[in-house]
């Protein structure tokens, strides 16, 4: 069985470049090679493209409900005035409140 750590460079590389700049420091410590690869000059043009990408097709919102803060993302790109916005909104994490485990659809705020 193959471990994460053993991906090719340029493999780990694009895939580690995908990830948010908040995580980078989670990726250096991971192991050596990692650390290594993540203060690449080509690794850093990498991750910066992709957050280009996203910069555009998405955005981050604070939403307050039932004394409660989130952290919402939302992705409008490609949505259609008869698309279903639900599916374009997830929540990323709850900033300040309390979280209610065991309700419909495992846990719910």
């Amino acid at each position: 069985m193959t471990k994460i750590s053993d991906l090719p460079m340029d493999l780990a590389e694009e895939v580690l470049s995908r990830l948010p700049g908040t995580s980078l420091r989670a990726v250096r410590f991971t192991c050596k090679t990692w650390n290594t690869l993540s203060k690449r000059r080509s690794f850093t043009k990498k991750h910066i493209a992709q957050a280009k990408k996203k910069q555009g097709k998405e955005f981050e919102a604070i939403m307050t409900t039932n004394n409660s803060v989130y952290l919402m993302s939302v992705n409008l790109h490609g949505i259609r005035i008869h698309d279903n916005a639900e599916s374009c909104i997830k929540q990323k994490g709850l900033l300040f409140g309390t979280l209610i485990v065991g309700k419909q659809g495992g846990s719910n705020p």
